[in-house]
């Protein structure tokens, strides 16, 4: 008898699927933080008396084109009067802190700073050349846009800026005659700012 032969039918061939791959999720990059410190001189025109200077400090960080900054201000006196009370004069002196945040653009080795900034501090007032001399102290706040340009490619970085201030909050300040108080001088709603300053931090 013919002997019957069994047959084993060949594997198939795994067929590829027609749905594409999902796409490999990748890692969000939080951008890195760069601490910096700043030192600057400053003068400006409409906060206190005449053309006032003074120095600021600012601790802060970068992140990518994002920066802010704890900021202090210190202006030095200067001296306000009335052509008629002279040589009777209040000398005026400014102490502020404040938040400021910048957008940054680089372009080769220089960088262009856009920046609004917040200050609160205290304006403090003393008569000059008055028997009874008094002192007086008083809120003060504004608000700023300010532009810098800065050399990134020395440490530290020299940076130059101009900016506008509007203040919030204007105390006035006067003498007394015949126990009537006459306003000498209130700070501008207005002022304009230039900057010189270092900045230590990339």
């Amino acid at each position: 008898p013919a002997a019957a032969s069994a047959e084993n039918p060949e594997p198939a061939a795994p067929t590829k699927s027609s749905e594409p791959c999902p796409p490999v999720p990748r890692p969000v990059v939080a951008p890195e933080r760069h601490p910096f410190v700043g030192l600057s001189a400053f003068i400006g025109s409409g906060t206190l008396p005449q053309v006032a200077p003074g120095v600021s400090a600012d601790l802060g960080a970068r992140f990518g084109s994002f920066r802010a900054a704890l900021v202090g201000s210190y202006w030095f006196p200067s001296t306000a009067r009335r052509a008629s009370d002279a040589p009777i004069s209040i000398e005026l002196s400014l102490v502020t802190a404040g938040l400021r945040a910048c957008g940054t653009l680089a372009a080769g080795g220089w960088s262009l700073l856009g920046c609004a900034q917040g200050n609160v501090g205290r304006m403090s007032g003393a008569g000059q050349h008055v028997d009874d001399a008094r002192s007086q102290s008083a809120l003060y706040s504004d608000v700023q846009a300010l532009v810098f340009a800065q050399y990134a490619k020395w440490q530290p970085a020299p940076q130059a800026g101009l900016g506008l201030s509007w203040a919030v909050a204007r105390p006035p300040f006067g003498l007394s005659r015949q126990n009537v108080p006459v306003e000498t001088f209130r700070p501008a709603s207005v002022a304009i700012l230039a900057y010189w300053g270092l900045v230590l931090g990339p």
